[in-house]
């Protein structure tokens, strides 16, 4: 699939198919795409990453962290209310008019 295919494909999904996994301080959605891989650590350990928990889930935050995976093609960022898929080289931009801020993962 190419990627436009891609951003037609998500942005055809419901925003109800998407969880929140992470809020990251930076502005540079290659910089998400690193901090969000477990390179020289465990992702969820960086310092600039809020792990986002389920609070209905009874499961441990730990037990939630360690389920939690690397970022991975079409994997959805949001920043300043846009929203990102990772593609296989880059990002495109998903347009849909079923996306709503803070809905989908966040930067």
């Amino acid at each position: 699939m190419d990627e436009k295919g891609l951003a037609d494909a998500i942005g055809k999904q419901p925003i109800t198919d998407f969880e929140l996994v992470a809020k990251i301080d930076t502005h540079d959605l290659n910089k998400v795409f690193e901090l969000t891989n477990s390179i020289d650590c465990a992702w969820y350990d960086n310092e600039l990453i809020k792990v986002a928990f389920n609070k209905d889930e009874n499961v441990s935050k730990d037990e939630q962290t360690n389920r939690k995976r690397s970022t991975s093609i079409s994997d959805v960022f949001e920043h300043n209310g846009k929203f990102y898929a990772v593609a296989t080289c880059g990002f495109v931009e998903i347009k849909s008019d079923k996306n709503e801020k803070g809905s989908e993962k966040n930067l």
